[in-house]
């Protein structure tokens, strides 16, 4: 119980910090001096660190190990440690080929995304495999 409450602690975290942005009315009256240039760069800015994008990667990479997890013991032949293996190779596959595809698709690959997918991965593990 106290994973999933970690895991939704985390996600309104994220949800909360992706509102938070440099081009609020509290940010510019509270003494930064932001010239056009820099607000221009910052309004298009096509990959931001927090979106709801990165969320979506956060916790997909959050679940699927532990979805394989827990399929490969429950259904496979319930080796544990090829389980942590299976699940943490299929979960970095996902979104590693997530950005193969976006990069053929969209012409980017974002290594954002990625750094998501890993923190995601790394909750998932250490909150419900480990």
């Amino acid at each position: 119980m106290n994973k999933c409450i970690a895991l939704v602690l985390v996600s309104i975290f994220f949800l909360i910090a992706q509102k938070i942005t440099p081009l609020s009315g509290k940010t510019r009256s509270a003494g930064y001096n932001l010239t056009p240039e820099i607000l221009a760069v910052l309004q298009h800015n096509p990959d931001p660190w927090f979106s709801e994008d990165k969320f979506y990667h956060l916790t997909a990479c959050a679940v699927i190990p532990c979805l394989t997890f827990h399929l490969y013991t429950n259904f496979g032949n319930g080796d544990v440690t090829k389980a942590k293996v299976y699940s943490v190779s299929a979960t970095a596959l996902v979104g590693i080929g997530k950005e193969i595809c976006d990069k053929k698709k969209k012409n980017h690959f974002s290594w954002k995304d990625l750094f998501w997918d890993s923190i995601g991965l790394a909750i998932g593990y250490f909150l419900f495999i480990d």
